[in-house]
This record gives structure tokens, sequence and C-alpha cells, in this order.
């Protein structure tokens, strides 16, 4: 599909399917990315692992499915274990940096990043106190800015990481709310509405740079959320997120193309590489989006349980109860079931090896 010599990737806080017009969600939050998802490549059937930033971080950049209770980027003792794709693209001469409004030191952040192979860090502690909202640090517009006039002078190739918050809780935006109310969802829409109109001021500022031609823009979210839909907490919906490719490095065939095989986070790392003709090996938890003898299935975790998605069905199967909820029950549900218990003990196996 592609050869890039650039990577951004923006990793969305709290971008839910449901935000997003062209995936059947709310009117008019996010016109910039369905933009882009106009005239990219859009993976319209990807569940988040968890429902915690550092569950979804871990997903994206080691390929590492979410442990129900707890989270690997909360124990260092388990990184020696993980791969990972910063890394990866370290070993091919990538120059990678990780910019953030918040504080690094949160959920061991820093910790794990030094780790995963990305020295070039920025967080809030570069930022003014006018830049920055009551709880969490520095608005989107802020450190996108800051990427766009720094990344020009990193070596090339690049592999850049913005990671947004605005759209997190307590939903505070620094411009007039586009959906008035003070109800939850109607915040959480303007906030999302805020960061979409963020990246888009983003793109336009960087199309005549030399390396914008160069690069493959990458989005994903970190989880998905109950707003602004009300989704119940265990529910598929409530994690459904996308995942879209762009920039003049997508061939013109694949551009306004939608890949609607059901797939999750961590399938991200072994696409990215194989895109860029790296191997993947290191990463059998990721499962190459665009090969086409791949199995489609996504599973998520939830503090009590877990879910499982496939082309044709899904479940909720909750621990202490034994309970199983089923949508579109097929001929195979209780062999999905037994599938995704397997991969669960699986996961839970190596993990504990680490």
């Amino acid at each position: 599909m592609l050869v890039a010599i650039a990577l951004v990737l923006f990793v969305m806080e709290s971008f839910t399917a449901d935000v997003f017009e062209s995936l059947g969600g709310e009117l008019g939050v996010t016109p910039n990315l369905d933009t882009v998802i106009h005239d990219g490549l859009l993976f319209s059937n990807i569940y988040s692992q968890g429902y915690r930033t550092d569950q979804g971080l871990a997903s994206v950049f080691s390929g590492w499915p979410a442990t129900p209770n707890f989270s690997v980027i909360m124990q260092p003792e388990k990184y020696h274990g993980l791969s990972f794709l910063p890394k990866e693209l370290a070993n091919a001469a990538y120059h990678n940096s990780f910019y953030y409004g918040g504080e690094l030191g949160f959920a061991n952040m820093k910790a794990y990043f030094l780790q995963a192979g990305i020295p070039d860090l920025h967080d809030r502690s570069e930022f003014p106190s006018n830049e920055m909202n009551a709880k969490w640090g520095a608005h989107d517009e802020f450190v996108m800015k800051k990427q766009a006039s720094e990344i020009g002078s990193k070596q090339e190739p690049f592999f850049s990481v913005i990671l947004s918050l605005s759209s997190h809780e307590p939903f505070e935006a620094p411009m007039q709310p586009k959906f008035p109310g003070n109800d939850i969802p109607s915040k959480f829409k303007s906030c999302c509405n805020y960061t979409d109109q963020c990246i888009g001021n983003y793109l336009q500022s960087v199309k005549n740079e030399p390396w914008y031609k160069n690069t493959l823009f990458i989005f994903v979210a970190d989880h998905g959320h109950i707003y602004p839909r009300n989704r119940k907490f265990e529910e598929p919906a409530r994690f459904h997120i996308p995942i879209i490719f762009y920039g003049n490095v997508v061939k013109p065939e694949f551009r306004g193309k939608k890949i609607s095989n059901v797939g999750m986070q961590t399938d991200l790392p072994a696409t990215i590489l194989a895109q860029l003709h790296l191997p993947n090996k290191e990463f059998p938890w990721s499962n190459d989006l665009l090969n086409f003898y791949r199995t489609n299935f996504a599973y998520y975790s939830f503090d009590s349980g877990m879910g499982w998605v496939n082309d044709h069905s899904s479940l909720q199967h909750y621990f202490e109860t034994k309970q199983t909820i089923y949508q579109s029950v097929t001929n195979d549900s209780m062999a999905t079931l037994s599938i995704s218990e397997a991969f669960l003990q699986q996961l839970y196996g190596q993990y504990i090896s680490y």
C-alpha cells in the first residue's frame, strides 16, 4: 500500500466511533477527521482493548492486549517481556519523539516510553500556565503547534506521537462550545469537536512542509467512551474506535477506501511494520490488518470480564457470575466463548512468565 519515510501518530483521548459521522456516530462532531477519512484509508471495525489510556498505550505501542483489572504499564518489572514499535523503528534509523500536554510521570508513562525507545519526550512542563486547562495540562492546540514547529528539525525518517488530552474529563475546551448545554454528552462532544479543529488546523499548517509529502498520518483512539450515547460499560459499541491512515504516501487506489474487517488496537504495530517492510514477528498478539489471510476478531477487557467480537457476532463474559451475553447468536457461539477463554488464558500465561 505505501512506503512512508515519516510517521506521525495521533493517539486521541476517548475518541469513540460514536463521535464520527462516517462511522454512524453523532453529526457535526468531527468534520475535519471525517474529511481525513474521505481522503484516507479507514479501518472501520476496530475495538479498543480497555477503557484507560495506559491500557491503550500498551496496545498501540507494544501490541499487548489489556488484562482485566490492571495494566502492564503500571508494572515496570514486566517491560522486559514486551516488544515495542518505537524500538523496532529506531532499529531502522527512525528518530522517535512524543508530545503530550499532561504529566509524563502519570501512570508510569515516562518509564514506559523510555523503555520503548522514545528518548525525545515532551510534556506539560514545557508549556506556560495560560496554555493549560484547570485539571490535566496543556490544551491540544498548543501541543500540536509545538510538535509542528519542532518536527521539521528532527532527523528523517521520524516517528512522532501526539497524545491528545482536551477530550478527557472534566471536558473543558478553550473555545465556545459547539454543542450548548451543561449535560455531559454535550460537553464531551464539544471537547471532541475542539480536538478535531486542532487536528484540522495542524494538517493545514504542515501541508507545505517538505516532510509532509513523505509522511503517513495515523489516527487511533486510546479507548472508547460511554458518551455521547450513554453506552453500557461492557457493550461492544463502548469499545468501538477507528484507525485511519492518511497522507500522500497512501496510494490513490486506497484513498477513500473502508476496510470493515474486525480488528483491535493491538493490530497496529504489525500493520505499520508490514507496510514498511520491517519484521513484525516480535509482536505475536498483533495481527496485520492488511493481511488478506488474517482471522478477523477483537478482544477487549473490563474489570469484571471480557468481550469478544468477530465478523458475525459478539459476546460479553463475566468472570464471577459465569454469565455470557451474546449478540447475534450463531451456531458456533459456544465455540466462540471457548476461543475467547483460551485467548485470555494464553495472555495470562505469558503475562505471568514475564
